[in-house]
């Protein structure tokens, strides 16, 4: 299944909680590609700023930079087939026209829905999403985006993902 089908209607300023989480989870497309690991090169691709992160999302996406992504998602507790499918959503966004990205801070429902999810747990504290809308889509559908967990770690705004709590599997 595509990831189009797993877009959402954007309005309203509805934050598509169940994309986020799919998002997160890592279940909306499984690849076989095998992602690269954060080199030297790539370490200094940091966003310090909201302003930065927007700015580095935008060039990754535009000049079909993996690893730009890549350096910036917190893989902390992540398996290895999450990994896979998660990167298979990020390459799926690039080179793909942009509308627009919007960092927005993660109001309190959000995350304690998150915190609550069964047999799940945030890798890292979530303050922000990160909404990149896309120009691509039906006109009159489904607006296409995606949806990042954002939280700050080592100075700098990384993705979050949901992990498997300690004592699950990935079947549970």
């Amino acid at each position: 299944m595509s990831t189009t089908a797993y877009s959402h209607q954007l309005s309203g300023g509805g934050l598509g909680l169940l994309r986020v989480i799919a998002l997160s989870l890592g279940i909306i497309a499984a690849g076989a590609f095998v992602p690269a690991q954060a080199t030297e090169e790539n370490v200094s691709q940091r966003a310090g700023t909201k302003d930065e992160l927007v700015t580095l999302v935008r060039t990754a996406i535009e000049k079909e930079n993996f690893s730009m992504i890549d350096n910036i998602v917190n893989w902390q507790g992540v398996s290895n087939y999450k990994r896979r499918v998660f990167s298979s959503q990020i390459l799926h966004a690039l080179g793909r026209p942009i509308s627009k990205i919007e960092v927005e801070g993660a109001d309190q429902e959000t995350r304690t829905s998150l915190s609550k999810m069964k047999n799940h747990t945030l890798n890292m504290d979530v303050t922000h999403l990160l909404r990149v809308t896309f120009s691509d889509g039906e006109p009159g559908g489904i607006v296409p985006a995606e949806v990042f967990l954002i939280g700050r770690m080592e100075d700098s705004y990384r993705i979050a993902l949901l992990v498997k709590a300690k004592g699950t599997t990935e079947n549970e």
